[in-house]
């Protein structure tokens, strides 16, 4: 009985295969006749259009699969992306019922018409553009479909002024080739905007925002292309890490330098250390910052003038160094100076002198020297007490007149003191000012450009 029912499913077995096989060779045979039946008389030269008045519509779309370099210097993008075209041929329509239910089949773009579709932006050579030969699927009613994976070479407008938050929108702009406008009329097919399953982020970029919509170009007789536009982001923690806080630090490092005194030693030492700082900081930004024509990255800006300010400073200090610290008399400030000092040091709680007010002959002076004269005139009885009065006389005079020297320019002193803390404290408030603005700029136009790329989308 086992036997029996083996034999019987054995046999079924081999009824059914044999039944797949011929469906199967039955298949390929219908399969190998629509394409011969299609193809005859088949002109791969002309484009199929519907009508003579009406232009051919493509459906073009395009899928970024990775960035391999934004050139920002060259103002040039180099991206992966498969291109996906759509099109109607109507002589290329076949009845699936007469070809045993074949709704679909490859051709090879030799044999059929394709559009030639170019990137018009593109800085490589049109007639080389890295792609892979695939098939055409053309479907029963006529539509056709082909997909292209490609290597593009586009121009880039960069513009590095708020690195390293900044953010470049490239365009990729494709139209038809040897096509005018009443032939062929191109159109945005399907693409997902946020479909990022099969994209990579490389290069320190990674891709925000991705759309596309249709061109006229009124000035070639109202010629249709299809422009894309990627948004890149700025991968900005590395930059943030090793060249931003870096700055910040070096800028809140050098507003020390306007609060040391003048008459200390190291404040020359302290702003000549910082100053050179600031100088190996401006070699690590050259490198770092990318290089455009069009603009100049405000970090740069923000470290040449706290460069220049530093160096300010230090010339300051070095003549102020000059004149307080070397065995000569210490002049005078100028009316000028002094007028400077008595109006804006009444800003910054520095007390001085009324400007008019100059230094001269004090009270004692006179009186020590009216009391030495009186001394003086006294009779001498004896010549050696005459000699020793005399003597005495000129040792007080000069001793006067060294106190009253010596006084004059420990005011004189303290005015150039003075005017050095005022020049420095003034400097320190446009430091701190200026920094202040310069970072209320830098975020604001981050800020601002995020915001007018949103509503561009």
């Amino acid at each position: 009985m086992y036997s029996r029912l083996y034999l019987l499913t054995l046999l079924f077995l081999c009824k059914s295969s044999k039944s797949i096989e011929t469906s199967y060779s039955a298949y390929i045979s219908s399969y190998t006749k629509v394409g011969k039946d299609i193809l005859n008389n088949y002109d791969n030269k002309l484009i199929p259009r519907p009508n003579l008045t009406s232009p051919l519509v493509l459906e073009f779309s395009l899928q970024i699969m990775e960035f391999v370099e934004l050139d920002m210097g060259g103002e040039m993008l180099q991206a992966i992306a498969w291109q996906r075209l759509v099109w109607k041929d109507f002589r290329l329509a076949w009845d699936p019922e007469k070809y045993n239910n074949v709704s679909s089949i490859h051709f090879s773009p030799d044999n059929i018409w394709t559009p030639i579709i170019k990137l018009y932006n593109s800085l490589g050579d049109y007639n080389n553009e890295a792609s892979y030969i695939t098939d055409a699927i053309v479907s029963s009613d006529g539509t056709v479909e082909m997909t292209q994976p490609r290597f593009y070479t586009s121009t880039c407008k960069t513009n590095g002024y708020l690195f390293p938050f900044d953010s470049q929108i490239c365009p990729f702009v494709f139209g038809p080739w040897f096509y005018s406008p009443s032939e062929l009329k191109m159109k945005i097919g399907k693409y997902n905007k946020t479909d990022r399953e099969f994209f990579r982020d490389t290069g320190g970029w990674k891709q925000k925002a991705f759309w596309g919509n249709n061109t006229t170009w009124e000035a070639f007789e109202n010629l249709t292309t299809a422009e894309f536009k990627v948004e890149l982001d700025r991968q900005y923690i590395p930059y943030c890490l090793n060249i931003l806080l870096p700055t910040m630090l070096i800028s809140i490092l050098s507003l020390l330098i306007f609060l040391l005194p003048v008459d200390s030693g190291e404040k020359v030492d302290f702003g000549m250390t910082i100053f050179l700082t600031l100088c190996v900081n401006a070699l690590v930004l050259q490198d770092a910052v990318p290089a455009t024509s069009s603009t100049t990255a405000l970090l740069t800006k923000f470290n040449s003038v706290v460069t220049g300010m530093v160096a300010l400073s230090l010339v300051i200090a070095i003549i102020s160094t000059r004149l307080l610290r070397v065995n000569i008399r210490v002049p005078p400030l100028p009316i000028y100076l002094r007028i400077f000092l008595y109006y804006f040091g009444f800003f910054f709680c520095i007390r001085f002198r009324n400007w008019r007010l100059s230094v001269q002959e004090s009270p004692d002076e006179i009186e020590l020297s009216s009391h030495i004269r009186r001394k003086s005139s006294a009779p001498v009885y004896e010549q050696a007490e005459s000699k020793m009065l005399n003597e005495i006389r000129v040792n007080v005079k000069r001793l006067a007149q060294n106190l009253i020297r010596s006084e004059a320019e420990d005011v004189n002193y303290n005015e150039w003191m003075k005017l050095a803390k005022l020049i420095d404290t003034i400097f320190a408030l446009i430091f701190v000012i200026m920094v202040l603005f310069s970072l209320y700029t830098y975020f604001m136009g981050v800020y601002n450009k995020h915001l007018m790329i949103d509503d561009i989308h």
